[in-house]
């Protein structure tokens, strides 16, 4: 069936189409390739493709958890959090990254039950690893953080 013409469910259909077509030449590459969010006009549409290398143990390399790597310590955590499974509202996650641009829920997490994917408050979780790991050690001066267009700052370190 010819598509004649964009909607919301046309896109989302062939998305999930594409992505599907993909996992030959992700397979091919030791790779993942997921088709992520676009735009789209009644006849043009524009989506975006994220491809990511996997590790020996099987983990993906994704941004977000680059982005964990890069910027932990501006939100008083340890590169080593990522990978660490907590216990946040009575549900167990594990941290999988770090949105940089969001202010009120920047860490990400995956529900161990589901697999689903929240966006966590960066106090919640370091409450809850301070819980596990009742020796843990704070940051004597977190830097101040200001939001600025271009990312996140530290304004006094």
């Amino acid at each position: 069936m010819a598509i004649m013409g964009f909607d919301r469910m046309s896109c989302r259909v062939l998305s999930k189409d594409i992505e599907a077509a993909l996992l030959a030449v992700a397979a091919r590459h030791g790779i993942v390739i997921k088709a992520g969010r676009g735009t789209y006009t009644s006849g043009h549409l524009t989506l975006k493709i994220e491809c990511s290398t996997v590790n020996r143990d099987g983990v993906v390399n994704s941004k977000e958890a680059d982005d964990f790597k890069t910027y932990a310590s501006l939100y008083d955590l340890q590169a080593g959090d990522l990978g660490k499974t907590i216990t946040f509202s009575f549900e167990r996650y594990t941290l999988t990254g770090i949105r940089p641009k969001a202010t009120r829920f920047p860490i990400l997490a995956k529900r161990v039950k589901d697999g689903k994917v929240f966006c966590l408050p960066v106090d919640g979780v370091r409450r809850a690893l301070e819980q596990q790991e009742p020796g843990r050690k704070k940051a004597p001066d977190a830097p101040v953080i200001e939001k600025w267009p271009h990312g996140l700052q530290p304004i006094n370190g």
